[in-house]
């Protein structure tokens, strides 16, 4: 991999300018407890995670930034996260359908199969794309809380590696939200068919 002569960060991810400062203190958490997940995953044995792939380099920062947050911080970490994803999804999940229900089908015995297909994947979409992040965030939060961790130095390509998570939790929500409205789809026309 190709370095960029100027901040030292991988050509691919100081190419689009997202090295430009330093990340903000929710974002740095963001990407230190994803760092943590990558890692707890690798080391468990898995190579590949579908949607989110990174170089040597990557990995390395990612191994650095996990690296020094203690076990209590660990634990916080992951029940923190499952329980604000959990409530993040609800809520999402209760104002999109609420909404829908509200202003275009008060009546929910007249919601069109279609319609709840389109609620349920833009849920899913908003959960994966948004909730998710923001779980893993402010579950970090929690956990610098309960058991302080030594803060991460800076790196010069974390600007550009958080961008580039953010995106992938991006597509990651999208894909989702249009394999299940395919795979919806493909249910409604199999039953039209019987």
């Amino acid at each position: 991999m190709t370095q960029s002569p100027g901040n030292g960060a991988p050509e691919h991810l100081a190419a689009n300018g997202a090295d430009a400062g330093a990340l903000s203190p929710s974002r740095r958490s963001f990407l230190r407890y994803w760092s943590l997940n990558m890692t707890l995953l690798r080391r468990a044995g898995w190579r590949w995670v579908p949607g989110f792939s990174y170089g040597g380099d990557e990995q390395r920062r990612m191994d650095e930034l996990a690296a020094g947050i203690p076990r209590g911080a660990i634990l916080a970490w992951l029940g923190a996260t499952v329980l604000i994803f959990l409530v993040v999804a609800i809520a999402a999940m209760t104002a999109i359908l609420g909404t829908a229900l509200t202003v275009l089908w008060p009546n929910p015995a007249d919601m069109p199969e279609a319609g709840f297909f389109v609620i349920m994947a833009l849920a899913l979409m908003l959960a994966i794309g948004v909730g998710m992040p923001l779980s893993i965030a402010w579950g970090g939060a929690v956990a610098d809380r309960i058991a302080p961790a030594p803060p991460a130095i800076d790196g010069t390509g974390d600007a550009a590696l958080y961008a580039k998570v953010r995106g992938q939790f991006r597509r990651m929500g999208l894909a989702l939200g249009v394999c299940f409205l395919a795979a919806a789809g493909w249910w409604a026309l199999i039953g039209r068919a019987r």
